[in-house]
């Protein structure tokens, strides 16, 4: 990926710092959201009480794959993911001023993502294209 100079950098932070491996991620989207709510009503119907489960943390990524340009081994890349291992993204997509992670704002678990879903495209004239889907959930690493 090509360096992008950033001039008047106290404004909007840029999105993808850097690259993924093998893939030309052009989406990346985080979700943070406690894995269940559950309220308490009183006789009346009023809330009265709020229970939040642990903070779980969605990432997807998605793009165009460039694993045939390069060679092997692939060590790394999201496309390689597999069930039960943890992926670890290369960029953290860092954001706020102090330069941390997205995936340790709101509360997020920094424990491992596992990948949930993936799929490839393939379409007549154009490159293929993937998404992969993870989870990161308080206490699994």
């Amino acid at each position: 990926m090509p360096s992008v100079t950033l001039i008047g950098t106290a404004g909007a932070a840029y999105a993808l710092p850097a690259e993924e491996l093998f893939v030309d991620a052009e989406s990346v989207s985080l979700d943070i959201s406690p894995q269940f709510i559950k309220e308490k009503n009183n006789a009346f119907g009023i809330v009265n009480g709020v229970a939040y489960g642990p903070m779980e943390l969605s990432l997807s990524i998605s793009g165009k794959t460039r694993v045939k340009s390069v060679t092997a081994p692939y060590t790394g890349s999201c496309l390689l993911s597999v069930l039960g291992t943890a992926f670890v993204p290369q960029t953290t997509y860092t954001t706020l001023s102090a330069g941390t992670p997205i995936t340790a704002i709101f509360g997020a678990p920094t424990t491992g993502l596992y990948l949930e879903k993936a799929s490839l495209t393939y379409g007549e004239g154009d490159f293929v294209s993937f998404s992969a889907d993870y989870k990161a959930r308080g206490g699994i690493t």
